[in-house]
């Protein structure tokens, strides 16, 4: 089976401009075992208009629930700013395939969705969310967190809006290779299950924890981020192309 997703297009609005990238991995384990990987890819694009930030995610596990085994695997991808922007995203549940698509119009955004063979597009307002699941990795999206009570989440995962409470529960520190961390964690109580969130002071997601049939699905990142590394002359425009993924 053959799985086609288009993703987003990248306008620089300069003749040329410089990029960073930093590449991030997280092991994900599930009852005490690693179960899988996230591998997450950080563009760091200069425009007349400001940073950009483009990311690419790829998650990948494979769990045990309910005596049978439940393999997930997600391609996000998007762009970054201050502000929530769109993404892209398609999902293979258990080999049951899934694409959502956001795009933001003056006045709304419009998310479409495909699946079972068809596709259909739903709009969402303006305002009607703080964040997309894109955001909660975002480093340059440091502080989004400051004096939310109730943090709403555009979902790449269902296309929709999540909502819950949301609780600080202050400072811990934590080990990553080796290395002592400072972490900020917070606590959201969202549709479906508690997800547990820890940001260091650069603003970068060192752990999370999602609750997958009563069970902590949890991701470490496997080391400090590395030191941003320099790009040269990168074209004005930035086409991500077509993401074929054979036999999911």
């Amino acid at each position: 089976m053959r799985w086609t997703l288009s993703i987003l297009t990248v306008l620089l609005g300069m003749p040329h401009a410089n990029a960073e990238t930093q590449e991030l991995r997280y092991t994900l384990s599930f009852n005490g075992s690693d179960v899988g990987h996230r591998d997450l890819s950080i563009r760091y694009i200069d425009s007349e208009q400001g940073e950009k930030r483009f990311i690419e995610s790829w998650t990948e596990f494979n769990v045990r629930v309910a005596q049978r085994d439940f393999g997930y695997k997600q391609r996000l991808s998007g762009l970054a700013k201050t502000r929530p922007m769109g993404f892209s995203a398609a999902m293979s549940e258990d080999g049951h395939l899934r694409e959502v698509q956001v795009a933001q119009q003056p006045e709304r955004w419009i998310v479409t969705h495909a699946e079972y063979g068809r596709s259909w597009a739903l709009p969402v307002a303006t305002g009607s969310f703080d964040a997309t699941s894109l955001t909660l990795v975002d480093p340059g999206a440091k502080g989004f967190l400051d004096n939310v009570l109730v943090l709403k989440v555009l979902s790449a995962e269902t296309g929709t809006v999540v909502t819950g409470q949301l609780q600080r529960e202050g400072q811990s520190v934590l080990a990553i290779n080796g290395s002592e961390v400072q972490v900020d964690t917070y606590k959201w109580h969202a549709e479906g299950g508690a997800v547990e969130l820890a940001y260091n002071d650069e603003g970068y997601l060192v752990t999370y924890s999602i609750t997958i049939a009563g069970q902590d699905l949890t991701a470490t990142l496997d080391a400090l981020p590395p030191p941003r590394s320099f790009e040269e002359d990168m074209p004005s425009v930035y086409q991500a192309g077509t993401i074929v993924e054979e036999a999911l």
